[in-house]
C-alpha cells in the first residue's frame, strides 16, 4: 500500500483518493488539490493517485510539490500506458464532446481502476474528477457503507432526464452521475465485474453519450449506495432549481436547496470557469491563486467581447445587426423606446 511519509501519520485516517486526467488539466487539477487539502479536518491523511498517460515529468514534479507543502497528502503519478496498450477501444466512443464536456480516453481509466497493481491491496477508494472546488472536508464520504455495492455516486436528479434519453428505459432508474464516486474495489473483483465493463466499454450497447457515467451505470445496475447531492452541487444549474422550487421526485426534501446554498464540493460540469464566465467562477480563480499556477491567472480568465443584436417583436433578428456593436449608448437607447423593436446585449467569449 501506499504508505505517507508524514511524521504522524499513524494518528490520522488513511483515505486513498484517485484521479485520472491528461496533461491539459494540470492546473485545473492544482486548485482542486488546494481546496481539498486546504479544507480537510486535522486527522486526515490522503494518498492520492492520478492515473494518466501524457503527464509531463516538470508538471508532475510541481504537482507533487505542491501536494507536499500541506503536509496531509502525497501524490503518486500512475502511467497506465502498459496497463492499455492490449486492450482495444473504439477512440470515438471517448473522445467526443457533450453537454460541454469534453469526454477522453482518460474517462475509461477510472473505469478499469480496480486492476492496476498500485491499488492492488486497496478494497475501497475515492474517484473524483478535477474540475472542482471542495468547500469543506469531505472525509465522511470514506465512511459511506457499500459493502453490498460496487460503489456510491450521486443519483441523477429528475429534472436532467433529458440528459439520459440515450439510455434503454430499463437501465434509467439506476442512473447515477460521474465526477464523484466511492469504488468497492473488493466486491468489484470478487463478482469479477472489470470484465463486464471492459465488455460494456469494447462493445457498447448503445453511443456513449457520457461514457464513464454510461459504462460504469450499466454494469452496476441496481448494487450502487446514493449519497447527498451537496458532494456534486453545479452552480449554473441554480436558476433552474429556483423555477423547480428545489424540489424533485428523487430529492423531495431540502437537499437541493442546500447542495445549491451550501455544498461540500462545487462541480463545474460542461461549463469550465477558465474557458467561461459561470456561476462560481470567483471561488475557482480564488483557489488558482493559491496554487503554483497562479501567475496564469490572467491569461486564464475568459475575454468577454460585448455585442448588441436587434430583434423585431423581440424574436426576429435584424440582419444587417452587426453595426450595432460599437453604437454609443445613446444611440442605443433610441432603439429602446421603439416598441417592435428589442435590443439585447449578447456576450461572447474568445
Amino acid at each position: 500500500m501506499y504508505i505517507p511519509l508524514h511524521k504522524e501519520f499513524h494518528m490520522q485516517k488513511i483515505i486513498p483518493i484517485f484521479f485520472s486526467f491528461d496533461n491539459n488539466y494540470v492546473i485545473p487539477a492544482s486548485v482542486a488539490f488546494a481546496s481539498l487539502l486546504t479544507n480537510t479536518n486535522d486527522n486526515i491523511f490522503y494518498n492520492m493517485y492520478v492515473l494518466h498517460t501524457d503527464i509531463t515529468a516538470a508538471n508532475q514534479d510541481i504537482l507533487q510539490k505542491q501536494v507536499a507543502t500541506y503536509g496531509n497528502g502525497n501524490l503518486l503519478f500512475v502511467n497506465v500506458s502498459e496497463y492499455f496498450k492490449d486492450q482495444t477501444f473504439d477512440q470515438k466512443q471517448f473522445a467526443h464532446i457533450s453537454g460541454g464536456s469534453t469526454f477522453t480516453i482518460e474517462t475509461l481509466y477510472r473505469c478499469l481502476a480496480v486492476n492496476i497493481p498500485e491499488f492492488k491491496n486497496i478494497d475501497k477508494i475515492i474517484y473524483s474528477d478535477v474540475d472542482i472546488c471542495v468547500t469543506k472536508d469531505i472525509s465522511a464520504l470514506f465512511d459511506i457503507n457499500i459493502e453490498k455495492s460496487y460503489l456510491a455516486a450521486c443519483k441523477t436528479p429528475e429534472f436532467l432526464d433529458f440528459q439520459i434519453d440515450h439510455i434503454p428505459a430499463p437501465y434509467r432508474q439506476h442512473y447515477f452521475a460521474g465526477g464523484l464516486w466511492i469504488l468497492n474495489f473488493k466486491k468489484i473483483r470478487e463478482d469479477n465485474l472489470d470484465k463486464k465493463i471492459y465488455d460494456i466499454a469494447k462493445n457498447p450497447p448503445f453511443f456513449m453519450k457520457y461514457p464513464d457515467q454510461d459504462i460504469m451505470s450499466l454494469a452496476c445496475k441496481d448494487k450502487v449506495t446514493y449519497f447527498s447531492h451537496d458532494y456534486i452541487s453545479v452552480p449554473d444549474r441554480l436558476p433552474l432549481l429556483k423555477k423547480l422550487n428545489f424540489s424533485d421526485k428523487y430529492y423531495p426534501n431540502n437537499e437541493l436547496y442546500d447542495a445549491a446554498y451550501n455544498p461540500k464540493i462545487i462541480h463545474y460540469a460542461g461549463v469550465k470557469p477558465w474557458k467561461q464566465n459561470c456561476a462560481g467562477s470567483e471561488l475557482w480563480f480564488y483557489w488558482l491563486s493559491k496554487t503554483p499556477f497562479a501567475k496564469y491567472k490572467e491569461e486564464l480568465t475568459p475575454k468577454c467581447k460585448i455585442s448588441y443584436k436587434l430583434y423585431l417583436f423581440g424574436f426576429i433578428p435584424i440582419p444587417f445587426i452587426k453595426i450595432l456593436e460599437n453604437l454609443h449608448k445613446i444611440k442605443i437607447n433610441l432603439f429602446k423606446i421603439i416598441p417592435i423593436l428589442k435590443i439585447k446585449k449578447e456576450l461572447k467569449y474568445e
